[in-house]
């Protein structure tokens, strides 16, 4: 049986995207074949997202450095590793095995990197023709993985979502969260992410068949349309959220909140149902990547099946970069 310089430890070594990673083998705890991720704002735009493996939410870095323009294959993977702070993962577009190398003083990083690739790449070898940069897992555990902790906890709740046959008239009530344990909560999507408002602050969710352009608004006008007789305006409130842009077309569906005075509707690309929780399952959402001042993202549910984030309507629709009614 040969024997190993204990020297010289064996590396894993993939690629993500066209850059190439290796770790030592003792911190890689699997790879598992790709799975869609679910897409949470407010944190850094290094973190893909989450899946959930083995009782745990794990996050996603993006160490292939391509930010809003990575995609994804059907050969890809995810390589899951351990460190101090949890479980995480990388996609990987290729694997290159166990190798015995010894990684050298840094070589000179390439200009233009993100801050995290400066943040966990401290040493470099040249292996078959390729610069394979080696990340730092104490580093990474400190500057990356334990923030997300701090909000993402290893475990789920546990509660179950309700599938009601209709949402179509949500009773008034005060919020459910003052004097109460416990919260009702609509669920929506869009743009690939799910959101949450608390059900005593809607008024009503329906589908839109025609509706009408304003000229000279902003973009996050869609249009007016009669509901009840009253002239209600539409907004697309995706890019106030961090979702992605995209298109509407009618039918649309929307959902109304409940505010005084003011006739709003906003589209949705589909609502989920609604669940009950426990107020202390709403967790405290990551704001350090969400423009300063802007509070209406209030929560976080890591739910055993689906996690989402809560928003108070009230906060978003009277924030100074949500103008309804002035034309620009």
């Amino acid at each position: 049986m040969p024997l190993t310089n204990p020297l010289t430890p064996t590396l894993f070594l993939w690629s993500s995207g066209p850059i190439h990673w290796g770790i030592e083998a003792s911190q890689i705890c699997e790879v598992l074949p790709y799975s869609p991720l679910h897409i949470l704002p407010g944190f850094p735009p290094y973190v893909l997202g989450f899946f959930q493996h083995r009782s745990q939410w794990i996050p996603v870095l993006d160490l292939a450095d391509q930010g809003n323009a990575v995609t994804y294959e059907p050969s890809d993977v995810f390589v899951v590793c351990e460190a101090p702070a949890g479980s995480w993962a990388c996609l990987a577009t290729a694997l290159h095995g166990f190798v015995e190398a010894a990684f050298q003083e840094p070589l000179s990083l390439p200009k233009g990197q993100s801050t995290l690739f400066h943040q966990v790449a401290t040493r470099s070898i040249l292996w078959e023709h390729r610069t394979i940069f080696l990340l730092d897992i104490p580093l990474l555990n400190t500057s990356v993985l334990a923030p997300i902790r701090r909000t993402v906890p290893p475990l789920p709740s546990d509660q179950q979502v309700e599938h009601p046959e209709t949402l179509q008239t949500i009773p008034s009530a005060k919020s459910p969260c003052i004097g109460s344990p416990q919260v009702s909560l609509a669920l929506f999507q869009f743009g690939g992410m799910t959101f949450g408002v608390e059900m005593a602050n809607l008024q009503e969710c329906l589908e839109i068949q025609d509706m009408s352009p304003i000229p000279c608004c902003p973009p996050w006008i869609i249009g007016q349309t009669n509901i009840h007789g009253d002239i209600f305006t539409i907004l697309d409130i995706r890019s106030f959220l961090q979702a992605p842009p995209g298109p509407w077309r009618a039918p649309i569906t929307c959902i109304i909140p409940r505010l005084p005075q003011q006739d709003i509707a906003i589209a949705v690309d589909s609502i989920l149902g609604s669940i009950t929780l426990p107020c202390s399952a709403i967790l405290r959402h990551p704001t350090w990547h969400l423009p300063q001042g802007e509070s209406f993202i209030t929560g976080l549910v890591m739910h055993s099946s689906l996690p989402f984030s809560v928003i108070d309507l009230e906060s978003l629709l009277s924030s100074e970069r949500v103008t309804v009614y002035d034309p620009v």
